[in-house]
């Protein structure tokens, strides 16, 4: 039991990147950032191109066009100086180059192109990186990333069946062994 509680602690510190009180780091500020202009000139000042500011505690993944819908996406809280994208304006792209206001993002394709899943799969643009398999299937609180995986994943009620990667009901899971093993010794 003790294992699992280490294990659970450990967890929560590695995902608990700021602080024991859930804050941001003092100064913390989410906007958008130039990675190419975070040099401080040899007087110290911090001078920035037109239409960027310079922050000493800005975000590590600024606001963007890929990810200006992202209402889910998960950041870091570190503090990363540099030249941000003064607000209202966002990245084109990445965390560098050109700022533009929202409304001047490329348009997004509007039609979804199809992926094609194995029997008993979807795509999911955003499923669990710990989907539900016969070996866990059952287990309460189990430890998982919030990150968005792409891909197949096994349509509800299915769940993977382990190695063939080929989704099941649960109750065509392989029995498991009751008998705990034994070590010899």
């Amino acid at each position: 039991m003790w294992k699992l509680s280490a294990i659970l602690l450990l967890s929560a510190l590695a995902l608990h990147v700021i602080d024991a009180h859930d804050q941001k780091p003092p100064g913390y500020k989410d906007d958008s950032y130039d990675s190419d202009d975070k040099k401080l000139p040899e007087n110290g000042e911090q001078r920035c191109p037109k239409g960027k500011a310079w922050n000493n505690c800005g975000s590590s993944c600024p606001t963007n066009c890929d990810n200006k819908e992202d209402k889910e996406r998960i950041c870091t809280l570190n503090c990363v100086p540099g030249c941000f994208c003064s607000k209202p304006h966002i990245f084109l792209s990445g965390t560098s180059g050109p700022c533009v206001l929202p409304e001047e993002c490329p348009k997004k394709n509007p039609t979804p192109i199809v992926q094609k899943c194995p029997k008993n799969q979807v795509w999911n643009d955003c499923g669990s990186a710990c989907p539900t398999t016969c070996d866990n299937v059952g287990i309460k609180g189990r430890i998982c990333t919030m990150n968005c995986v792409r891909g197949c994943v096994c349509q509800s009620p299915y769940i993977l069946s382990g190695e063939s990667g080929s989704c099941i009901l649960p109750e065509q899971c392989p029995k498991k062994d009751p008998t705990p093993i034994k070590k010899s010794g």
